[in-house]
């Protein structure tokens, strides 16, 4: 399952931030920025083929600070580098999620100035 798909199918949406969790893409929708989440930190082959398939022209990875947010990071890349642009949204490690910076201005803004990534140079350095 990949939470929020069905409305990037529905309003035919090219670019959306990839999170953990259903509560953090709510958070984000929220904020007018389009999320699907993952439902945990594990990005199968299955949900990228989804996501390949899907409208996404870019996905933006903001994932959380944990090592198993790093590790969804480093999935995201790799399955869907190859396919769509991918890029990676930052935000302070003193939140654990985007949900917790309180802010959906400085969320927003975190968002818009996300970096995109060379997947093939980002995979040698994981």
């Amino acid at each position: 399952m990949v939470f929020g798909l069905n409305l990037v199918y529905q309003r035919r949406i090219n670019r959306a931030v990839i999170i953990e969790s259903e509560i953090d893409a709510m958070y984000l929708w929220s904020a007018g920025i389009p999320a699907i989440a993952m439902g945990g930190s594990v990005f199968s082959e299955e949900k990228a083929e989804l996501l390949r398939k899907s409208p996404l022209e870019e996905a933006i990875a903001m994932t959380d600070h944990d090592e198993a947010g790093q590790k969804l990071k480093r999935a995201i890349i790799a399955g869907l580098g190859p396919y769509v642009r991918v890029s990676v949204a930052g935000y302070p490690y003193r939140y654990k999620d985007p949900n917790e910076i309180g802010d959906l201005a400085k969320v927003k803004g975190y968002v818009e100035r996300a970096r995109g990534v060379r997947w093939k140079t980002a995979l040698l350095s994981a």
